[in-house]
């Protein structure tokens, strides 16, 4: 038993110096002056630590269409046929998103709004951005609701184009000029900027031309639904369409 003991024990010296010699070299590599930390961090650099300067896209959204409701009973008129609180679309508040819904409360269109506004105090003008497939049903359903209201529906889809910035390295600018309005996406943040151009004009931002395509990959990756191919008429609730999640 004694021999055992003993035997333990001088493994363990033994282990216990192999250790402090290992300590003792480890602090020579480091104080050594060819040694240099940075180097771990090199080696162990991936792609993904390494941002690239990506470039804003911008992409042309031929799929939607623009429809013009203005005149001084434009935001009451509005405001029952909607399901965002549209009184909160002013003069500093620029877009909004929002659906119109059927008697039975199912999604019959998703629309951008866009106050075009040039000072506090002018009548309401606002624009309504929709699929371009049913912009004739939605002048027709306004009109039908407009009876004595003093607004003016048209559609304007020849007037304006309606542009996607998708986002780079750097945020895309937000501006209102005379020649259109450019905003970030109410409903996320990562989708972009939303900009709407009177037609003839030309983009003047630093991006590259993109495809519907990287639109619409880009959007279903963000898990949002838009026009009548992904929120058919009459079928979808809105809480099954996100809406709450996308500030509609």
């Amino acid at each position: 038993m004694a021999g055992r003991l003993g035997l333990c024990v001088r493994h363990s010296q033994k282990l216990l110096t192999n250790f402090r010699h290992l300590q003792a070299s480890s602090r020579d590599i480091l104080q050594s002056p060819t040694f240099h930390p940075h180097l771990q961090r090199t080696l162990c650099t991936t792609k993904a630590d390494v941002q690239d300067d990506v470039k804003t896209k911008c992409v042309r959204l031929e799929e939607r269409s623009l429809v013009q409701v203005a005149g001084s009973d434009t935001i009451p008129f509005l405001q029952g046929l909607v399901t965002n609180d549209v009184t909160c679309l002013n003069f500093e508040n620029r877009v909004m998103y929002t659906m119109m819904l059927n008697v039975q409360g199912r999604v019959l269109y998703d629309l951008l709004m866009y106050n075009l506004q040039r000072t506090p105090d002018s009548p309401p003008c606002l624009l309504l951005e929709c699929d371009h497939s049913v912009v004739t049903q939605l002048i027709k359903l306004l009109k039908m609701y407009k009876i004595r209201k003093k607004v003016d529906v048209s559609s304007v889809t020849d007037e304006y184009t309606v542009w996607a910035l998708l986002p780079g390295t750097t945020d895309p600018p937000a501006f209102v000029s005379d020649s259109g309005i450019s905003v970030t996406d109410p409903r996320l943040p990562t989708l972009g900027n939303r900009v709407v151009l009177k037609s003839g004009t030309n983009l003047v931002f630093d991006c590259v031309e993109g495809t519907p395509e990287d639109y619409h990959t880009h959007r279903y990756k963000l898990g949002v639904g838009e026009g009548v191919n992904d929120l058919p008429p009459g079928n979808s609730l809105p809480l099954e369409s996100n809406i709450a999640y996308l500030n509609g």
